[in-house]
């Protein structure tokens, strides 16, 4: 606490070299405060990604329809517009092409199809663009003979008597 019968203090010029060390201490504090902070990083903005594909759906005739054997329908329905639209149809375990069309800009498809014969059929639509293919999901239609109504029996001629 004394040096040379005076007290210590902290002061300068009295005891330097003990100043020394929180001196250096304060420097690099007020270094680490005042000096200038490097920018934080930008912030990475990615492109806006493209929009995704419309769906395709198959739409007529109506799911669980049963359609008229040996008899000309339409599948139709909708998938994104200019989009390439593939019908397909699966034939004992083979996906077989049908047809290809552009969809309209309105996204409306439709496929013309002739005489299917009586029994189960499933088809899918496929939509292809810009790279990107949108399916739809499979539809299954049975096909039935319709029996064709009979001709209504004429009435009896009521001028006519009846016969005995």
């Amino acid at each position: 606490m004394f040096r040379d019968g005076k007290p210590r203090y902290w002061v300068a010029g009295y005891d330097t070299k003990f100043l020394a060390v929180p001196g250096l201490l304060a420097l690099v504090i007020a270094g680490i405060i005042w000096l200038p902070k490097p920018p934080p990083p930008r912030p990475v903005i990615a492109p806006p990604a493209p929009p995704p594909m419309a769906a395709t759906v198959i739409q007529q005739p109506p799911l669980g329809s049963v359609l008229p054997a040996n008899d000309n329908f339409v599948i139709a329905g909708v998938a994104e517009p200019g989009s390439s639209v593939r019908l397909n149809y699966f034939l004992r375990g083979q996906d077989l092409v049908l047809g290809e069309q552009t969809a309209a800009t309105n996204g409306v498809w439709a496929f013309s199809l002739a005489r299917l014969q009586p029994g189960s059929h499933t088809f899918r639509a496929i939509a292809f663009k810009g790279g990107k293919a949108m399916p739809s999901g499979e539809v299954t239609y049975v096909c039935k003979t319709v029996a064709k109504p009979a001709a209504p029996k004429k009435p009896a001629n009521p001028n006519k008597p009846a016969r005995k």
